[in-house]
């Protein structure tokens, strides 16, 4: 297939896709990704409980207290049967509350951390 003709399907895939998905452009969905409508979810709120206790299992400097998930991006083309997460948490330890941002992997019922680390933006 000539270069030509790959993007050409590729933006005609694109083109449907934007057309599918409520408030999505072409633009905004080849390589980027979505906001999380739903923040309140309550499973958007268990991810956010689980990456605490993951990072709680494996941290010399003490244990971090799930507030809430408070904001977080989905890819705006996900995989099949693989939902990623990017999510912006709020967590305590010792009475101070930070924002931390972690990245979650679902596949076939399973959960992974790829990262955790506190958002200094």
């Amino acid at each position: 297939m000539t270069t030509s003709r790959l993007l050409a399907v590729v933006t005609i895939i694109a083109v449907c896709v934007a057309a599918i998905v409520p408030g999505a452009t072409a633009y905004t969905l080849i390589g980027h990704w979505r906001h999380i409508q739903n923040i309140s979810d309550p499973h958007i709120q268990k991810l956010g409980q689980w990456a605490i206790t993951e990072v709680n299992e494996v941290s010399p400097s003490g244990p971090l207290t799930f507030i809430k998930v408070t904001s977080g991006l989905q890819p705006a083309i996900a995989l099949m049967e693989v939902e990623e997460y990017l999510l912006h948490i709020n967590a305590s330890r010792n009475d101070v509350i930070n924002s931390y941002a972690a990245m979650l992997i679902e596949e076939d019922n399973t959960r992974k951390l790829d990262f955790f680390e506190r958002d200094h933006s």
